[in-house]
């Protein structure tokens, strides 16, 4: 089939956000489809089944915020911009597929040709979110619009929780299927599991005040004589006022590593023994799993998280550690708790291990959709 594939991340060398695209990307060029990817540049070098459109440039993190920078600014100069290849694209394709909702201004100019297939995650709902600066929340308004007018067009649409499932349901009487974010089985597992000396807790990925960091910093001032290590992978914009806090109060017991080779990220948890992700309980929140809950569940890593009702489509008490809220006490009095009581967390990661979600389950549901458009056309 030919396939003209959109994605408004950049598709650098593999990493958290990409490789769930670039799976389906590689997947589709085995099975000798023919595709035209439209995405922001980079530096990857693609398959010969692979023609690659460059449009414009798309920062994958924004440590210093200004307005040019945003997510929403930068991903709306990438959709106008990418209107612009409309011409040196083909005529027809058997199959569209957008990723995000800057894509879909590209993919809606293919809408009466074929079908297409939308793969959203949380942040491009508008509605979820609540910008201050108001600017940004016209354009968001403008962007609720859009999609409530282009996933209707849309032939299949994919979803990372139950909750937005339920979400676009009651808000755009839209059904849709769910593919949760899974892990790749085979970058993270138990396999690699190292024993180590006292406790060590982990979080990777973006450092922003919705994951809770400095409260979990808190907490851990408070629990100075237990003999554990805190390491934080990542970058963000909470990540200065935590690196302030830890190197005030709790010097030599937390690790900020800065971003890390994505390949490299195994091999941190392969010596934890508690992933921490206190999220607040926010409407954003309550739509979406991290990506890294996967990762985390994959390495039989066991997770002290808020009890979301999203949560919950993965996660239980049985196999991981539940707070109600996201507070210093609440926090300091589990972390205590599992300090001396290091066994229980083992069994609770033999639970979690029973219960994989992988990158290549999940995509399956993917391409068997788009297995069965192949069919169809047949």
């Amino acid at each position: 089939m030919d396939i003209l594939f959109i994605h408004s991340c950049p598709l650098w060398p593999i990493s958290g956000e990409n490789i769930r695209p670039l799976y389906i990307l590689d997947l589709l060029a085995k099975q000798g489809h023919n595709i035209d990817l439209v995405a922001p540049e980079s530096k990857i070098t693609f398959p010969k089944e692979i023609r690659f459109f460059p449009s414009g440039k798309i920062e994958r993190f924004v440590t210093k915020k200004t307005f040019l920078n945003t997510r929403e600014i930068q991903h709306l100069i990438f959709g106008l911009k990418s209107l612009r290849l409309f011409k040196k694209l083909k005529n027809k394709y058997d199959l569209v597929y957008c990723f995000g909702i800057a894509g879909s201004l590209l993919a809606n100019k293919f809408s009466r040709r074929c079908p297409i297939f939308v793969d959203y995650y949380e942040v491009d709902f508008p509605e979820l979110r609540d910008p201050r600066n108001l600017i940004i929340k016209t354009i968001l308004k403008f962007a609720e619009i859009w999609n409530r007018f282009f996933l209707r067009k849309a032939y299949r649409v994919f979803v990372l929780t139950k909750a937005i499932k339920t979400f676009l349901r009651e808000r755009y009487n839209l059904d849709s299927i769910v593919v949760y974010d899974g892990a790749d089985e085979q970058l993270f597992n138990q396999k690699i599991k190292k024993k180590h000396a006292g406790f060590n807790l982990i979080f990777h990925g973006g450092i922003e005040k919705r994951d809770n960091l400095l409260i979990v910093l808190k907490a851990l001032k408070q629990l100075k004589e237990y003999n554990f290590k805190f390491i934080i992978i990542g970058d963000g914009l909470a990540k200065r006022e935590c690196e302030s806090f830890a190197a005030k109060y709790l010097r030599n017991k937390v690790l900020f590593t800065g971003w890390v080779e994505y390949r490299k990220i195994p091999s941190y948890l392969s010596k934890a023994d508690l992933a921490l992700m206190p999220r607040k309980n926010i409407r954003i929140n309550n739509m979406v799993i991290p990506r890294k809950t996967f990762e985390y569940i994959n390495s039989g890593v066991p997770i002290l998280t808020t009890d979301l009702p999203v949560i919950r489509e993965v996660l239980s008490p049985a196999d991981s550690v539940l707070i109600k809220k996201p507070e210093v006490k609440e926090i300091k009095n589990a972390l205590r708790f599992y300090f001396n009581n290091k066994k229980l967390l083992k069994e609770k990661s033999k639970k979690l291990m029973k219960k994989k979600v992988t990158l290549q389950s999940e995509c399956k549901k993917i391409y068997t959709e788009i297995e069965n458009i192949k069919k169809f056309k047949q």
